[in-house]
């Protein structure tokens, strides 16, 4: 995270599109998987549907730093 805070200046945000809906997705599951398989509610398939009700490709953006996709 430091390394992320130096390069600050480096921080861009880019316009997703329908189609990056996979790798956002993708993204999403692995980043809840541990902390939702803990309390025993980690399910890939309602965690698909659930993204899916809320995505909004013109009001999402990726995180890019330095050129790397870190987020969104």
């Amino acid at each position: 995270m430091q390394q992320i805070l130096k390069n600050a200046s480096e921080v861009t945000l880019t316009t997703v599109q329908p189609e990056d809906f996979e790798a956002l997705v993708a993204l999403r599951i692995e980043a809840m998987r541990e902390s939702l398989e803990r309390v025993g509610r980690f399910d890939p398939v309602r965690a698909r549907e659930r993204f899916r009700e809320g995505f909004s490709a013109p009001d999402t953006r990726y995180i890019d730093v330095a050129g790397n996709r870190v987020g969104f």
